[in-house]
């Protein structure tokens, strides 16, 4: 809300969306895909969890991914399983990293190599399925209604999951069928981009 209130229109930037989205999805739809009695979890559970987490963050930001680039990196589940816990790591690295290096240059920078090698290996990983057949999804540019209507099954769902169990993913993504689906048109479209140079005719 502080944000909202210095910047308004930040509530339209596609940056901010996705932050608060990942949010949302970790706060949200996350705690339904775990039970609320459960022992500590054990190495597979962990596993599930983290599985869990990043198609919890994934499902949240489907819609502004869709509504802004109009395509969904489809490996990006699996990237996050790794991604997301390394960043527990990463980030503390590097704050300390750069506040001692103002007292120590070498002592700052032998605190930056695990922040180096963490960043190496998410441009490895994020290269790796980048050439993978059908890495990257473009369904088009989906209607609000179904933006909205997305929104409303997964939070509907959310609340009734008590009733359903696991059988509540099966919701999911009947609401997320609507969202990819693109518009259907019935009439010949001519799109024309003037770039200054030329034109594009397609």
């Amino acid at each position: 809300l502080l944000i909202l209130l210095i910047q308004p229109i930040q509530l339209i930037q596609c940056g901010f969306l996705l932050s608060f989205g990942a949010i949302a999805g970790i706060g949200i739809i996350y705690p339904a895909f775990i039970p609320k009695t459960r022992k500590k979890p054990a190495f597979r559970k962990r596993i599930i969890n983290s599985v869990y987490l990043s198609i919890s963050v994934q499902l949240a930001t489907i819609p502004i991914l869709l509504l802004y680039y109009n395509q969904i990196p489809v490996y990006s589940v699996f990237i996050n399983i790794i991604v997301v816990p390394l960043m527990s790591v990463l980030l503390p690295f590097a704050v300390f990293g750069v506040i001692i290096g103002y007292w120590s240059f070498a002592i700052g920078q032998l605190l930056l190599y695990p922040v180096v090698w963490i960043l190496w290996l998410y441009d490895i990983l994020c290269k790796f399925f980048q050439q993978l057949p059908g890495a990257l999804w473009v369904p088009g540019h989906p209607s609000w209604w179904s933006v909205v209507f997305y929104y409303f099954i997964i939070l509907a769902v959310v609340i009734i999951r008590k009733k359903w169990g696991h059988q509540w993913m099966i919701g999911i993504g009947i609401a997320a069928s609507f969202c990819f689906v693109p518009a259907l048109k019935d009439q010949l479209a001519i799109t024309v981009l003037d770039v200054g140079q030329g034109n594009g005719i397609y």
